[in-house]
């Protein structure tokens, strides 16, 4: 099934991939923490979470993950989002 949407695949629904697996929002400081001890104590303080946001996804996914991040003590975000390709 080679013409297969990724619609099939996904769903319609926005997911939040962390690394190479999906989670929740409920997931995120957990997500955090763990990543977190993976580095040197006085780096914890400076992780910096980039979020690569389609320009299709709602405002609304993007608040649930900012509130979880701010509880997990994460507050410096980088955001980047593909750019449209113009054609001429």
């Amino acid at each position: 099934m080679a013409s297969r949407k990724k619609t099939d695949e996904w769903g319609k629904e926005p997911k939040i991939q962390v690394n190479d697996v999906f989670i929740e929002p409920k997931d995120v400081i957990q997500w955090v923490n763990t990543e977190k001890s993976k580095l040197n104590e006085f780096e914890r303080d400076q992780l910096t979470v980039s979020m690569k946001v389609d320009e299709e996804v709602k405002r609304g996914i993007i608040a649930d993950v900012e509130t979880e991040l701010r509880k997990a003590n994460a507050r410096l975000l980088l955001y980047s989002t593909q750019q449209r390709r113009v054609e001429n």
